[in-house]
């Protein structure tokens, strides 16, 4: 239920958020690093003044996971 609610408080459409946990399972990265990983895309999002997080956002934080692993 939380995670619904955290795709749901961070404006990620189904189809993004799919992407994104399809990432997260291939990678291998746990619930919490999907979360986190959210929060990562949310704020490329912001910075790129974007009212919802796009495909391209979540590539760009996963990138940044890859680099730096945590």
């Amino acid at each position: 239920a939380s995670g619904l609610r955290l795709i749901r408080d961070l404006d990620i459409d189904e189809a993004v958020a799919r992407f994104a946990a399809g990432a997260a399972h291939a990678l291998n990265i746990s619930v919490r690093g999907y979360h986190k990983l959210l929060r990562v895309a949310r704020t490329i999002a912001d910075l790129d003044i974007c009212g919802s997080i796009s495909r391209d956002h979540v590539a760009e934080a996963l990138q940044y996971r890859l680099h730096n692993p945590v």
